[in-house]
């Protein structure tokens, strides 16, 4: 029955199932400590999933025992096995997948057997004898390369500045001494973020050939909580096609596994929509060539701080890049023809691309309207945000908002809403203490909160102001939050 299950084992080694291996033989070696043929088929199934360290802690516990309780020492062809490992020979990862032969252990191998360690040891036929000659390779098992990044826009306007300096960190994904490169974009709602870090990451993909892998978090949206790290990691090997009774459990033992099989690749990683450093932190590879691209509201200050990420803050557009993106979206045509209303379209819109998109998908629904008639609709702040709608939570700026206030604590999200009734363009801390009724000290925390959530930007210092959108989203919430302030 041993010989049988052994004999399975190295066929599914033979065929490229190493994962599934992996996964039975730990189980089978406890029930059969001694087994050296076990013990080499655990080793290569291992060392062909990047393991390579748990490959040779295999052989030491292997020998361990077999000095202890037999006094001899492995046999030639484990020991061949580990020294393979050790130098890392590439040929153990050859898979002869179009014929399959497996044969018994030679006799006087033991009650283990020693031979056929592996299934596929390099040109030698699946089950063959040590030193026995094996067909020619017919064909190879490919590893998966993922493909996760979704459609990129076709609309992307502006960001010149921001797309050159992701650029240059595919030079240092090379280049990086033993670290992974880390890129963290960050801004307020609606800004384009995701936009950003896909359209980018579609541009620099041949750069990537191990893979591109993409989640979306969900740190901030309508779609239920967060997506867990270890919920994330396991996208991530699914992606690979690990198949699940090799997935351990734990997210440690996940980050392990996930961090192995990324080792020595250059793979992009784009972890979109992230609440904090501690959701992005375990989804990390440690691959110096790999490039990870992270995307939030929040400014992530902590993986700038003790992960070295590279901060790219994204701000509204200008006009000039706003009058792009309409005309973009409606041709350049009807936006030259309307040179003023598209002038006031973008001061509207605050220069918010999801604003200036939306405003660009109504008039491009009613070819026969003018802009001047979209923008007199903008003009009332009263209206504004239901001028703003295409009728789904995604399109909704009173929604995609909502998704950052309501993660505000008390004092922040009060401190917010109250500065819309400020008069001026821009507002102190002391200001912001003395309208909301509260210490400096705690004004100063809640502000600091605030622009860390990307709702406010403190554009001198410790001056404060949001755009024009938020402002009047936030009246809205002070109306409805903490009573009529007209």
């Amino acid at each position: 029955h041993l010989s049988a299950l052994q004999d399975r084992i190295s066929a599914m080694l033979a065929c490229g199932l190493e994962w599934e291996a992996a996964a039975e033989l730990p189980g089978l070696l406890s029930r059969n400590p001694l087994a050296e043929r076990l013990a080499g088929m655990l080793m290569i199934a291992l060392y062909r999933c990047g393991q390579q360290a748990d490959a040779l802690r295999v052989f030491r516990d292997v020998r361990g025992r077999l000095v202890a309780e037999l006094g001899i020492e492995p046999g030639p062809d484990l020991q061949h096995m580990h020294q393979r490992i050790l130098a890392g020979d590439p040929e153990l990862t050859a898979l002869p997948v179009a014929r399959v032969h497996v044969l018994p252990a030679p006799v006087g191998a033991g009650p283990a057997g020693t031979a056929d360690l592996a299934g596929a040891t390099g040109p030698a036929e699946a089950g063959a004898p040590a030193g026995t000659a094996g067909p020619p390779l017919a064909g190879r098992v490919q590893r998966v390369v993922p493909r996760q990044l979704p459609t990129a826009p076709s609309h992307l306007a502006g960001r010149t500045a921001e797309l050159q300096a992701l650029t240059r960190l595919v030079k240092g994904a090379g280049d990086a001494g033993g670290t992974v490169m880390l890129a963290a974009i960050s801004g307020a709602p609606g800004v384009g973020k995701s936009a950003l870090a896909v359209y980018w990451g579609h541009q620099v993909a041949d750069e990537f050939p191990d893979g591109q892998l993409y989640v979306n978090l969900r740190g901030f949206g309508p779609a239920g909580p967060a997506v867990s790290s270890t919920d994330a990691i396991k996208g991530f090997l699914a992606a690979f096609q690990v198949p699940p009774a090799a997935v351990p459990a734990g997210l440690d033992a996940l980050a392990g596994l996930y961090r192995s099989m990324l080792a020595g690749t250059r793979t992009l990683v784009v972890l979109d929509n992230a609440r904090d450093a501690e959701q992005v932190r375990p989804l990390l590879p440690a691959s110096p060539g790999s490039l990870v691209l992270v995307t939030s509201r929040n400014q992530l200050a902590g993986l700038v701080a003790n992960e070295g990420a590279w901060p790219v803050g994204l701000d509204v557009l200008p006009e000039p890049d706003a009058r792009e993106l309409l005309a973009r979206r409606l041709g350049p045509a009807r936006v030259m023809a309307e040179h003023g209303a598209v002038t006031e379209l973008a001061r509207l819109c605050a220069g918010l691309p999801l604003a200036l998109s939306i405003a660009a998908t109504r008039a491009a629904a009613r070819p026969d309207f003018s802009l001047s008639a979209l923008a007199a609709e903008l003009q009332d702040e009263k209206g504004r945000l239901d001028a703003l709608e295409v009728g789904d939570a995604a399109g909704s700026l009173r929604e995609v908002f909502s998704w950052s206030h309501q993660q505000l604590s008390h004092s922040a999200g009060r401190v917010f809403r109250l500065m819309s009734v400020h008069p001026g363009p821009d507002m102190s801390v002391q200001a912001a203490a003395s309208i909301a009724g509260i210490a400096v000290p705690d004004a100063q925390r809640a502000l600091s909160e605030l622009t860390n959530a990307s709702l406010v930007a403190e554009r001198s210092p410790g001056r404060y102001r949001c755009h024009d959108l938020l402002r009047v989203y936030a009246a809205e919430q002070a109306c409805d939050c903490d009573g009529d302030l007209e």
